[in-house]
């Protein structure tokens, strides 16, 4: 009875049936794959490219697990196809997901059971095949998510608008701006939109992204989830990772996402080299490239990109995208037709 009042409020239905194999093979296989934690996620939108294309990157995601993901999608991933490895500055000090570890929750309906390293067989078997025993906490959960939307909603920062679609003027006589040549919802795919924005960012209150990076700082250097003595074990994964991308034939390139000047300025001073650039240094890439984005100003001091002092936004994908697309096609990883960016005027002339 428990179980039917879960279903009837929340407007679910009992789970799926758990998938136990690996996926079939399809006829247009992906292309492009991207593979990573947060920030490849809201970071690399492929949109723009004119490939097939595969997103397996996830909040939180260790190489672990971007190996799990490969193995259960590897018949439908074609041979050379471009493997994107995001390569973060939390990349090699992230704790290892083990038994206690919520984070593999996510993996249940994605992945094969025998595929996820220290799969809590009681709790699978409890989520997945009965799934009626958990309906008095799934009701509690439900209710708090609820709880939680409301509050998300209320503390939602809005990006700012960048660029009018039309002139709004209180006379005749004041200079009416340009008219756009596109749906506003297309501007962040436009290339003349992407350069300008390049050449000249749209400027942001940075004072909205100190708190964010004392609270990334915080959580970086005091927490169990990230320290350097996992080092050496997300090495050893990453490593796994590229041999298993060599072996099925496809090209690994590994990237480093940009965050902001403020968040790297916020660090202490030695973090990127020991945190990323030195454990890099140790891991046989078996020839795979390594393209540092994080490097680039700007990219970096373009607040008007991040969301936060981490993560790019909205925007800020679709502009990196088109300049990773473009660092992949110079160096020969991708043909030039995988361009599918809009390259039609800004403006109505």
């Amino acid at each position: 009875m428990l179980d039917l009042v879960y279903r009837k409020i929340s407007k679910s239905g009992y789970p799926s049936l758990p998938r136990l194999l690996v996926n079939r093979s399809i006829t247009d296989k992906y292309q492009i794959v991207k593979l990573g934690n947060s920030h490849a996620d809201v970071g690399i939108t492929f949109e723009g490219f004119n490939l097939r294309s595969l997103d397996l990157a996830g909040v939180a995601q260790r190489f672990s697990y971007d190996l799990v993901l490969l193995k259960q999608y590897h018949k439908q991933i074609e041979d050379n196809a471009v493997i994107l490895i995001a390569v973060t500055p939390i990349s090699f000090s992230h704790r290892q997901a083990d038994r206690n570890d919520g984070m593999q929750y996510n993996y249940y309906d994605s992945v094969s059971p025998f595929l996820i390293p220290d799969l809590i067989i009681d709790d699978y078997i409890q989520q997945k095949l009965l799934p009626f025993l958990r309906s008095g906490y799934l009701l509690r959960k439900f209710y708090a998510d609820l709880v939680k939307e409301r509050i998300a909603k209320e503390e939602k920062w809005e990006e700012p608008k960048i660029i009018e679609t039309e002139a709004t003027t209180e006379n005749d006589n004041q200079p009416k701006l340009p008219i756009l040549n596109i749906r506003p919802e297309e501007i962040l795919f436009n290339v003349e939109a992407i350069k300008a924005e390049l050449t000249s960012p749209s400027p942001v209150d940075s004072a909205q992204y100190i708190d964010n990076m004392n609270f990334i700082f915080n959580k970086w250097y005091q927490t169990d989830e990230f320290d350097p003595k996992y080092f050496e074990i997300n090495r050893r994964d990453l490593a796994e990772l590229i041999s298993y991308c060599r072996k099925n034939h496809w090209r690994p390139v590994l990237i480093t996402i940009p965050v902001t000047e403020i968040l790297k300025d916020g660090v202490l001073d030695d973090y990127m080299d020991k945190y990323l650039y030195e454990n890099l240094e140790k891991v046989d890439l078996l020839g795979a490239e390594y393209i540092d984005f994080s490097s680039r100003k700007e990219l970096s001091t373009a607040t008007s990109f991040f969301g936060n002092a981490d993560h790019l936004n909205s925007k800020g994908a679709a502009i990196f995208s088109y300049v990773l697309l473009h660092e992949l096609i110079d160096k020969g990883y991708l043909a030039p037709d995988a361009d599918g960016y809009d390259y039609r005027p800004l403006y109505k002339k």
